[in-house]
């Protein structure tokens, strides 16, 4: 690497982390491993990681205060969405707030389901006295077409490497049709 081409503060060493032999003439940071990582990228993964840290620290108990525990009730949703699974999932919030837990967490894995079904638990987590987490997992899970809506009302959503959201069912295929809408023959 030539010396002209690199930014003003950084070093003339040539394994130095700042360089500034991106494509396109802008300093780019390199990690251990050698991969460019751009800059913007890292400014709000800092700035995320800065703000989830203030939030912990607000948030956590004083140093003298009551050793309280925060208690979490966890809702395993691995079904379709429809009224007797409505129903569970919207009685299980009501009893996360009635029996003094701090929070629920729902951990969602679902096809999707019934729009009047999907509104019911949606409109009862953005009713709920308590903060409503949604956790997209095991690893590959999925919250599609009513489970989207479902984990967008949470207060909070997480989930788990390798997971995924999508507003229309995964399949790709229209009623009556074997082939994805998509797939158009050459």
């Amino acid at each position: 690497m030539r010396p002209d081409r690199l930014s003003p503060q950084a070093s003339t060493v040539s394994n130095d982390a700042w360089r500034r032999d991106s494509p396109f003439g802008r300093s780019s940071l390199r990690c251990y491993s050698g991969h460019a990582v751009n800059a913007a990228i890292l400014r709000g993964f800092l700035a995320s990681l800065g703000v989830a840290l203030a939030v912990l620290l607000v948030s956590s108990p004083a140093a003298g205060s009551s050793p309280h525990r925060p208690r979490v009730l966890a809702v395993k949703f691995a079904l379709d969405v429809s009224p007797p699974t409505a129903d569970y999932l919207t009685g299980e919030i009501d009893h996360a707030a009635s029996a003094g837990y701090d929070a629920v967490a729902i951990l969602l894995d679902t096809p999707g389901g019934l729009s009047d079904s999907m509104r019911k638990i949606y409109q009862k987590e953005l009713a709920a006295k308590i903060p409503v987490i949604v956790y997209v997992s095991p690893e590959g899970a999925r919250a599609a077409s009513a489970g989207v809506w479902i984990s967008e009302a949470a207060d909070v959503l997480a989930m788990s490497p390798v997971s995924r959201t999508s507003p229309q069912s995964t399949s790709g295929t229209r009623p009556g049709r074997s082939r994805p809408s998509r797939w158009r023959p050459t």
